[in-house]
């Protein structure tokens, strides 16, 4: 059941409380962040040039390409986003899609549209930061006004959520097609803000029905968004390290994501257009974001519920801000988990 996020969390996933002040979380750290959406960049704009000189073009970066089942998600890894979205919103027979975007993102739907053709009923460009109750609100009476048999979401963490969101009221086959690196689609998690609070909740129906993953729509990714959306994934595998509900099996794979994750952050930083480092962080997102949906939540994400949700502060810029915080104040706690997260770490 959902429940409001409170003042008090619990270190490592053990029974041990602590109360948080939370101190010096200001303007210029956290909460005057601006989003910064770039526009769409096709695939060879990734391609670096040639040795032999301008103008020759190296052959394509080899990407992997899969197909396979995880956490009751279909995923579809590494082909191009627009063929993937056709083939799946074929096979499941749908007629009548919505397109779910934020406003910075809406000429990327409208190309989603513009592929669907007589398939697509609208765009929905109404997705904002936390997912206000009157946002959910709307998207569902116009998707029910439009008679909507299924939606894709085309974006980050705002898109997935109202897509989520909408799955409370009337379950649709929903196709999720991230352009960050959060992580947060192969998850059973929602959020939804009702006044000055926001609610959490967990539920099988919100997870996508499919994600597709395409590492060139964040080619286009500033910095400071790239390097605060890889921390957002880094602390769904460090939370998975930590939770209650935890294997060995989870921290394994947790631990697999954190160091892919890890190797390839500042190059994804440092090499914007270089389209196999944004694979394979892509690829460690999606790993530590399959954690998370099955290990469940840890101190670090209940304390940026708190933090975020009540004070309507970025996820990305909190998480970034905490993870460090979190992992020092569970070392005493979790002594192995934090050894094996420094195993990860190299």
């Amino acid at each position: 059941m959902p429940s409001r996020s409170g003042g008090q969390v619990r270190g490592a996933g053990t029974s041990k409380q602590c109360s948080i002040e939370v101190i010096d979380v200001g303007p210029s750290e956290v909460r005057n962040a601006a989003p910064m959406i770039a526009p769409f960049r096709p695939w060879t704009q990734g391609v670096p040039p040639s040795d032999d000189g301008p103008g020759s073009p190296r052959p394509m970066p080899t990407i992997p390409t899969f197909d396979e089942t995880r956490n009751g998600s279909q995923i579809s890894f590494g082909r191009a986003w627009s063929d993937a979205m056709l083939e799946h919103v074929r096979r499941l027979g749908l007629r009548r899609v919505a397109v779910i975007c934020t406003p910075g993102r809406y000429e990327l739907a409208e190309r989603a549209q513009d592929l669907l053709a007589d398939r697509a009923v609208g765009v929905l460009p109404i997705a904002c930061s936390h997912t206000p109750r009157e946002i959910v609100d709307e998207a569902c009476a116009r998707l029910d006004g439009l008679g909507a048999d299924g939606l894709v979401t085309i974006g980050g963490g705002s898109a997935i959520s109202l897509g989520k969101a909408t799955q409370l009221s009337r379950s649709r086959p929903f196709v999720a097609i991230p352009t960050t690196y959060s992580g947060f689609e192969m998850t059973d998690t929602f959020g939804i803000r009702e006044g000055d609070h926001t609610i959490f909740g967990r539920e099988d129906r919100v997870r996508p029905t499919v994600v597709i993953y395409d590492p060139s729509l964040t080619l286009a990714l500033p910095r400071s968004i790239t390097a605060c959306s890889l921390f957002v994934a880094l602390a769904h595998a460090v939370d998975a390290l930590y939770a209650s509900t935890t294997s060995a099996r989870l921290q394994a794979m947790a631990a697999s994501a954190i160091t892919r994750l890890a190797v390839n952050l500042p190059r994804a930083c440092d090499e914007p257009d270089n389209l196999e480092v944004r694979a394979n962080v892509m690829r460690g997102a999606y790993q530590a974001g399959t954690v998370h949906g099955s290990a469940g939540t840890a101190l670090h994400h209940q304390l940026a519920r708190v933090v975020a949700g009540d004070l309507g502060l970025p996820y990305p810029d909190t998480h970034t801000v905490l993870l460090p915080h979190v992992v020092a104040f569970n070392a005493s706690i979790a002594r192995r988990a934090t050894q094996a997260l420094g195993r990860a770490l190299g």
